[in-house]
């Protein structure tokens, strides 16, 4: 009879954790956005701003897409 046991942590976890701990994390490569790219607002920083939460002229109407049986 075979005796099985059950590992005690995941073992795709740790594989992860592996390749994570291998691959280099230039810190600021992570921090700062890439030349050329536009940084947007955050949406914490939207919240707070006062005013109307949509744009104006934004049509918000429901309208039918279904396809109308023509016969």
């Amino acid at each position: 009879a075979r005796s099985w046991s059950i590992p005690s942590e995941d073992p795709y976890e740790e594989a992860a954790q592996q390749l994570f701990e291998q691959v280099p994390h230039p810190p600021e490569l992570l921090a700062t956005p890439r030349l050329g790219c536009e940084v947007g607002e955050s949406s914490a920083t939207a919240a707070r701003r006062q005013g109307p939460a949509m744009a104006h002229g934004v049509d918000c109407r429901y309208m039918e897409t279904r396809l109308q049986d023509t016969e």
